[in-house]
């Protein structure tokens, strides 16, 4: 027992009340024997010796948090955290009369500081109560002109929240850190979410939104804000803020979700702290996030470009198919001409009617390989059919009218002066009686 006041509590008191100072090994061999305390079962005397130290850790005293005695301060948290008892013994005091103490004479950082050692732990109070006066001080707050105490009273609700909202002390615990380490953000819900400023000296929304518009420790959670405002933007507007000012305010931050990473780092945190409004803000106010966009947009154009690919290899397979239809149409137009058939029928006819019709059917396939191919051929037959025509018709022609000359003597010579002579070359013989006859 003696060691723990010679070695810890008589030097600690002398540093914080008288100002003397330790050297460095003193502050190392101190913080050694808190920790063979621990070891050796000697916490429980620690414990009664630290109370009066602890009591101006708990209610924020300035001896203990003048910023020029960190060190002793190390050394009581460091007691705190080895100390079975501390719970037990922090157990007995109210959080609102604490809180009360703080809004006094401490800092919103420090007060969390102190809130962080019993969250997580087998502290027990009243919470219902609790509960009950936090939102009876909220209420009772002026929209504009108490943020400091309000914003104590709203770390308080976080405090409880969390307590009572969740059962795992292991979670409790990283969740009060991150409402901790976020408080710059959370503030700026808080503010809209129980409609009054908290932790800052705008006197109107507006100016709150504007300042989380404008902060990075705000940026990656505009997400979360941007509901809570769409939300309470009637509330808001009755309170003072003015519309016209709302609606540029919420249309940058607006802009800058659609540029920016949303991280959802807070949700669980957020929906532990309004259980029964967040997760429904989220659901119906929540824009896309910065990410969500370019995936959108990523998996847009890589659907573009596989419907692009697809195009192409579809126009390419079509134009295949159209070229083997072609080439299919033209095979059956080519197969569907008979040529040697063709040929033969021309042959079959006389030449000048199988002259006209070719030169039909020429006009008709010019366009033809196939018919090409044999036109020629077709084209030299049938001339040399109607030159023999042609000559043909001069010997008929010479002989028709060298018996038309040669008719009359002929014809008296063999017949006598009785038969007709009839144009054409033709003779017809009148119904004569033959010699011998009657």
């Amino acid at each position: 027992m003696e060691y723990i006041y010679d070695r810890i509590i008589h030097p600690l008191n002398d540093y914080l009340y008288e100002d003397r100072e330790l050297e460095w090994w003193q502050w190392k061999d101190m913080k050694e024997d808190v920790e063979r305390c621990s070891s050796t079962g000697q916490m429980p005397y620690l414990h009664n010796a630290m109370v009066p130290l602890y009591e101006l850790y708990w209610n924020g005293d300035e001896q203990l948090y003048n910023p020029h005695k960190y060190k002793a301060l190390e050394i009581v948290k460091a007691a705190i955290e080895l100390d079975g008892d501390f719970i037990s013994w922090a157990s007995q005091y109210n959080l609102m009369t604490l809180t009360e103490d703080w809004i006094q004479n401490g800092s919103v950082m420090k007060y969390m500081d102190v809130l962080e050692m019993i969250v997580g732990s087998a502290y027990e109070t009243d919470w219902h109560t609790l509960y009950d006066g936090i939102n009876e001080k909220i209420l009772q707050l002026e929209v504009t002109g108490e943020s400091m105490s309000g914003e104590f009273y709203c770390i308080l609700h976080g405090f409880v929240m969390i307590m009572t909202g969740v059962e795992n002390e292991y979670e409790q615990a990283e969740l009060f850190k991150k409402l901790r380490g976020h408080w710059s953000f959370l503030r700026h819900l808080y503010s809209i979410m129980v409609r009054r400023i908290v932790g800052f000296n705008f006197n109107n929304f507006v100016g709150v939104i504007n300042n989380a518009k404008v902060s990075p420790s705000c940026t990656p959670y505009l997400n979360i804000l941007y509901s809570a405002i769409l939300e309470r933007s009637q509330d808001l507007i009755r309170l003072g803020a003015k519309q016209k000012n709302l609606d540029k305010a919420v249309g940058y931050i607006e802009d800058l979700i659609n540029k920016t990473d949303q991280n959802p780092d807070l949700d669980r945190l957020c929906e532990v702290l309004f259980p029964d409004e967040i997760r429904d803000m989220l659901n119906t106010h929540r824009l896309p996030s910065y990410q969500q966009l370019k995936q959108e947009n990523g998996q847009l154009k890589q659907k573009q470009q596989e419907l692009l690919t697809l195009m192409k290899e579809q126009t390419r397979q079509t134009n295949e198919q159209i070229s083997k239809m072609a080439d299919a149409i033209k095979q059956a137009i080519e197969a569907a001409i008979p040529v040697k058939d063709i040929e033969k029928e021309l042959m079959d006819l006389p030449a000048g009617t199988a002259w006209e019709i070719f030169q039909t059917l020429n006009e008709l396939f010019e366009d033809h390989d196939t018919w090409r191919k044999y036109d020629r051929d077709i084209r030299k037959k049938l001339k040399e059919r109607m030159k023999a025509t042609e000559k043909k018709n001069v010997v008929q022609k010479n002989y028709n009218l060298e018996l038309v000359q040669n008719k009359g003597v002929n014809i008296e010579k063999n017949y006598g002066p009785n038969i007709d002579n009839h144009d054409g070359g033709t003779v017809g013989l009148p119904n004569i009686k033959a010699e011998g006859g009657e």
